[in-house]
């Protein structure tokens, strides 16, 4: 069976392994390519700023004109060139707050974007834990009760193994005790064989004494 199995929960990890590392790839090319349409919205909102500035040129250089035929018309084109200048500054620092705006925007939509991402990740791969524990307590009673099994039949064998041993000690002692038994008993039969034939000798002997004894008797009487 695939669940439950080592190979499930090797799969299982390297999936979560993989995921962990592929995730902030994906936000970081989701985030170049929101920075990089953000450079093109700067890059075409750059130009107006261009033609303001070229405009504020040709007025200058109209006033320039002036100035050389109506020297009356010099306070009008300071005038001009200090509204053109503010003008010129006013739209860049307002290019610039866009800017900084919008980047500021995007990076909060961003970090959002990453901490939704990771709570997700982070709920799913929890859950995915959670099942692994629900699956790995199954199997764990399985597996003790295998091992219960096992160790109950190995005892069985253990014990049986004992008990043939001890027969098979029970039964050369018993052998031993029998080959001891009739070794000593055909030792003892022959000690009382040798001790009748003591006797037998001892008899003998009193007897030539006692023969001996009644002829000294026999040649000494008167």
């Amino acid at each position: 069976m695939y669940l439950g199995s080592v190979k499930f929960f090797r799969h299982l990890i390297i999936t979560i392994v993989l995921l962990l590392f592929v995730t902030p790839l994906i936000l970081a090319i989701i985030f170049g390519v929101k920075l990089h349409t953000a450079q093109q919205q700067l890059k075409e909102t750059v130009p107006g700023s261009q033609v303001l500035s070229a405009q504020g040129n040709e007025a200058v250089q109209t006033g320039n004109a002036a100035n050389s035929t109506n020297a009356a018309g010099n306070s009008d084109v300071t005038a001009f060139q200090q509204s053109t200048d503010t003008s010129d500054a006013t739209v860049a620092s307002d290019l610039t707050q866009q800017l900084e705006s919008s980047l500021e925007d995007q990076t909060t939509i961003l970090q959002q974007q990453l901490s939704d991402s990771f709570g997700q990740q982070s709920t799913v791969i929890q859950q995915q834990f959670d099942g692994l524990s629900d699956d790995i307590a199954p199997l764990s009673s399985r597996l003790s009760y295998v091992v219960s099994n096992k160790l109950y039949g190995f005892k069985d064998q253990l014990n049986t193994s004992m008990e043939e041993q001890t027969a098979a000690l029970q039964q050369q002692l018993d052998d031993s005790f029998t080959q001891q038994s009739t070794v000593i008993q055909q030792q003892l039969d022959s000690f009382s064989q040798q001790i009748n034939a003591l006797e037998e000798q001892l008899t003998q002997t009193n007897q030539k004494l006692d023969a001996l004894s009644q002829s000294g008797e026999s040649s000494t009487a008167p």
